[in-house]
């Protein structure tokens, strides 16, 4: 079994209820494959979020998981930031047929 490749995501914002101050984070992400996205699938279909959430820790590097998950329930919005641009590379888009 090949070592997993994993691919580093940066966000930076301003947190305009603690001073505007601009927080960086920074996760690595290793790429989805057919099983994950087929079990992504079949649970987006039932709990988006639960579905973006269980992905991205099945795919974020074990070092980067506590991080994240602490994070994630400081700015509620970072599951949908750092999930786009994951399906993005492998294909997915909301954009064909626009």
């Amino acid at each position: 079994m090949s070592e997993k490749k994993y691919a580093t995501l940066t966000h930076t914002f301003n947190d305009m209820w603690e001073d505007n101050q601009e927080v960086t984070l920074e996760f690595r992400f290793a790429k989805p494959t057919k099983a994950d996205m087929a079990r992504f699938q079949s649970s987006a279909t039932k709990n988006g979020t639960n579905a973006n959430r269980e992905l991205l820790l099945s795919l974020i590097h074990e070092e980067d998981k506590q991080k994240f998950i602490d994070a994630c329930e400081e700015h509620a919005g970072l599951l949908i930031t750092f999930i786009n641009p994951i399906l993005s590379s492998i294909g997915v888009s909301a954009e064909l047929g626009k």
